[in-house]
């Protein structure tokens, strides 16, 4: 390992994650992007892009058996200056992973900076596609965003209860048999295995944040649920959160309401940013109204959507 390499890809990074409103650019920010990225260098293959002027790209991957989603996993950071020439860039990286990503056996975990353009050219060139957006957004500007968004008659939101895991359980698990396209690992057993005993938890945790939809029968028909991070050092206390519907409410209106009150909720615990991947289109758009950023995008192999899939996302992005 080269520590000027891993130097100036943290740089790298740096620079990218700049350009999101909400980061928060201080040591305790290098430091977490630098422990992130050590492993790609001490432990991994890298390879960089050097001009006379230094380095203007890099590319970096290591294996990581025991992964957040439950799978054994390559892990790919790839990050370049923002003045580097496009076609330079996408050439490089065609020459560099072609001949790599043959010998990565196992799932693909590539989050794209949504600036590297030139990167989504390259993967999508060798056979990868985008599987999921990861959005951005600030708590006080999203409320202001939704505005006033009543809840259809007959349903009502409130705090998940002990009670109330069996159907939560059996609703995750019925969604993600009817659309495994919209989160292809929820069904992994180690990753089921862990939620539940996150939701297990969150109901003796005070300070959690899980809410559920129910019906006028008193039936559970929603859940959208808080992984609070209130030490974060990218983003200061941030949430990423998980959305599940029935079927029977699907369509009438529920999830503004529900991302009104989830939002709320992360206002009174002092969470000023949320944070989470998706691939449905209700989703997408609500995060335009909301004003959520495009941070980057996953890329995997067999991706189930097009590039037109995220194209309204994709292009606001691009035209800012």
């Amino acid at each position: 390992m080269s520590g000027v390499d891993l130097d100036e890809h943290v740089a790298l990074r740096l620079e990218a994650f700049r350009r999101h409103r909400p980061f928060r650019d201080t040591p305790a920010a290098a430091a977490a992007i630098r422990e992130y990225l050590t492993p790609h260098h001490t432990s991994g293959s890298m390879r960089a892009l050097r001009r006379e002027a230094g380095v203007v790209a890099i590319a970096a991957w290591h294996f990581v058996p025991d992964t957040w989603f439950g799978a054994p996993s390559w892990n790919l950071a790839i990050d370049h200056r923002a003045d580097a020439p496009a076609d330079e860039i996408e050439a490089w990286l065609v020459d560099e992973l072609g001949p790599a990503l043959p010998t990565m056996d196992a799932e693909l975990d590539v989050l794209v900076h949504a600036s590297y353009r030139p990167v989504f050219a390259a993967l999508q060139r060798l056979g990868l596609g985008i599987d999921s957006v990861q959005l951005v957004g600030e708590v006080d500007r999203a409320i202001a965003g939704l505005g006033d968004a009543p809840l259809p008659s007959g349903l009502r939101i409130e705090s998940m209860t002990r009670e109330d895991l069996p159907s939560v359980f059996a609703m995750l698990e019925d969604t993600f048999a009817e659309e495994p396209e919209h989160g292809w690992f929820c069904a992994l057993p180690k990753f089921v295995a862990k939620q539940r005993v996150e939701l297990e938890n969150a109901v003796e945790d005070t300070n959690a944040h899980q809410l559920v939809v129910r019906d006028d029968r008193d039936r559970v028909v929603g859940h959208v649920g808080a992984s609070l991070d209130l030490g974060n050092r990218l983003w200061g206390p941030c949430s990423s959160l998980g959305l599940c519907f029935a079927r029977s409410i699907r369509g009438r209106g529920v999830l503004r309401p529900l991302y009104r009150a989830f939002l709320e909720g992360l206002r009174t615990r002092g969470v000023g940013v949320f944070r989470g991947g998706t691939s449905r289109p209700a989703v997408m758009h609500l995060g335009r109204v909301m004003d959520r950023t495009f941070q980057g995008a996953s890329f995997r192999r067999n991706a189930p959507f097009s590039a037109e899939h995220f194209a309204r996302v994709l292009d606001a992005n691009a035209a800012a």
